[in-house]
C-alpha cells in the first residue's frame, strides 16, 4: 500500500530545525489544570491545589507510559518524566505554572530537543467534589526547544474520568487520536519544498 504523500514549504533559515531532521530526545511536561470556578478558590485551598498537581502529574505519567508501550511507532524518544519533574524540581519550579514558562529556556534546562506542553481546562480531579461540567478540553502543544516555536498542536473534549485508562496510561482512545496525528509517528512521508 502506498503511502500517503504530503509537499510542504519550508524555510530554508528554518531547515535545521525541522522536528524529522534533528529531534531526537523530547521531554512531556506536567498537565496543567484550569477550571473557571477554581480560579479563585486556588488562593485559599491549598489542597485543592495539592490535588490538581498530583493529578496533573498523573496524567504526564499515562502519558509517557503510553509512549514508552509503544516506542516502536515513535520515532524520538521520551525523557522519563521522573528525571523530568526532578530536574525541574531542583530549579524551584512551580509544577503548575510549568507551562508559561519560556519553551526555549525549558528545552534548554532539560536538555531535550522539544517540549510537549498540555493544559485541561475546565477540568476537575476525578472523584472530587467539584462541580462538574458537561465536557473538559485536552489540549497539547509541541515546541521546538531550539527556536521555542509551536510546531504542532492537539485538542480534543474529554470526560475527566476519560483521560487516564488501564495500567496507568493514557485512555486507549485519547491516546490512538494523539498517535495517529503527532507528527513524531505520522505514517505520511514528507517531501520537502524551499519557498524563495
Amino acid at each position: 500500500m502506498a503511502q500517503e504523500e504530503e509537499t510542504i514549504q519550508v524555510n530554508p533559515e528554518s531547515l535545521d530545525t525541522l522536528w524529522y531532521r534533528n529531534h531526537g530526545l523530547i521531554a512531556i511536561l506536567p498537565f496543567s489544570m484550569e477550571a473557571p470556578e477554581d480560579r479563585y478558590k486556588k488562593l485559599f485551598d491549598a489542597q485543592l491545589v495539592k490535588d490538581q498537581t498530583i493529578f496533573s502529574m498523573q496524567v504526564q505519567q499515562a502519558f509517557y507510559n503510553s509512549v514508552t508501550n509503544d516506542e516502536k511507532r515513535w520515532h524520538v524518544s521520551v525523557q522519563d518524566c521522573r528525571v523530568t519533574d526532578s530536574l525541574l524540581e531542583r530549579a524551584h519550579v512551580n509544577l503548575p505554572k510549568v507551562n508559561y514558562l519560556d519553551k526555549r529556556s525549558l528545552a534548554a534546562y532539560l536538555r531535550v530537543d522539544a517540549i510537549i506542553v498540555g493544559w485541561l481546562d475546565h477540568f476537575y480531579v476525578p472523584g472530587s467534589a467539584a462541580k462538574k461540567t458537561k465536557l473538559s478540553s485536552w489540549v497539547m502543544s509541541l515546541y521546538d526547544g531550539k527556536t521555542g516555536d509551536l510546531i504542532w498542536g492537539f485538542s480534543k473534549p474529554i470526560h475527566p474520568e476519560d483521560v487516564i485508562g488501564n495500567y496507568y496510561r493514557l485512555n486507549t482512545e485519547l491516546y490512538s487520536e494523539i498517535q495517529k496525528a503527532c507528527p513524531y509517528t505520522s505514517k505520511k512521508v514528507y517531501r520537502t519544498t524551499i519557498y524563495e
